[in-house]
């Protein structure tokens, strides 16, 4: 396989991917740059060590970045391997695992400053809004990403928490488990 076939194969691979519904904007352009690098090295199939050294060539990207670009060829090469079984499908295991940031946990103090800066907030609706979101976040130990910062052993957690727990909050603002509503908010910490 030359170069040229590469090109066709993957030509040939972002269309029926785009034709399942997939918009691969960014995907098509990653794999066109990948199906360059091949040509240069003057490969014939794609292989493992070919893929990471075109995934780890950007000198100060962030692990997401490169995790994400060895996820685009690990999918091309899969789709590859299906037609050329000589082609390799570079392993998971190459990229250091990502570390996630720990959370800030806000103490009581936090919330009551937070609950009074959106108090302040020029529009009546708007202020009763954000103040409505900060505490809903803080009574269910929510935080943007959905997962529950605190577990329900923690002595810490106050009743409402205990009831709000596996809730979420719906539009209108009302939080409901077993059809109970929770009238007040427990922002002790």
């Amino acid at each position: 396989m030359s170069g040229q076939p590469l090109r066709a194969a993957l030509a040939e691979y972002l269309a029926v991917r785009r034709s399942l519904g997939f918009k691969l904007a960014r995907d098509g352009l990653l794999l066109e740059q990948f199906a360059g690098f091949c040509e240069q090295a003057g490969a014939s199939r794609v292989t493992s060590e070919l893929a990471l050294a075109w995934v780890s060539a950007p000198a100060k990207a962030s692990p997401g970045w490169l995790a994400m670009r060895l996820t685009i060829v690990r999918g091309f090469a899969s789709w590859l391997q299906a037609s050329d079984p000589a082609t390799e499908v570079p392993p998971l295991g190459w990229l250091p695992p990502r570390r996630r940031t720990t959370p800030y946990l806000y103490s009581a103090d936090d919330v009551a400053a937070l609950l009074a800066a959106a108090r302040r907030v020029r529009w009546p609706l708007s202020a009763a809004t954000c103040e409505t979101l900060i505490a809903l976040l803080a009574v269910t130990g929510l935080f943007s990403g959905g997962r529950p910062v605190r577990r329900r052993a923690d002595p810490r957690v106050c009743a409402a928490q205990r009831l709000m727990y596996g809730t979420l909050a719906t539009t209108t603002g009302v939080v409901q488990q077993s059809g109970r509503r929770v009238t007040g908010l427990c922002l002790r910490g």
